[in-house]
């Protein structure tokens, strides 16, 4: 899957929950986003996993040839880099 086709299931996701919300909802509560691995974020008390990533979970390892590498922490971060930096807390 490429970066494209991540950026628009991400974002089709984002506006599917945004425009379902009860208008009172909306602006409600802490507005900021929660990354919680790469495919996690919690929003306004509620967790949402986005369909059809399976990302690493945030402290899971990964092995590139003869390394380890933090490919949760990665993971999270791009997800993060996909919202607003303003928007988010980790």
């Amino acid at each position: 899957m490429t970066h494209k086709h991540i950026r628009l299931i991400f974002f089709y996701t984002l506006f599917t929950l945004l425009t379902a919300l009860p208008p009172g909802m909306v602006g409600a509560a802490d507005n900021k986003i929660y990354v919680i691995d790469g495919d996690t974020f919690s929003w306004n008390g509620l967790t949402y996993r986005l369909w059809g990533i399976d990302a690493p979970e945030k402290n899971q390892p990964c092995r590139r040839g003869p390394e380890d590498y933090q490919c949760g922490v990665v993971a999270r971060s791009y997800l993060r880099s996909l919202i607003d930096p303003a928007d988010t807390r980790l």
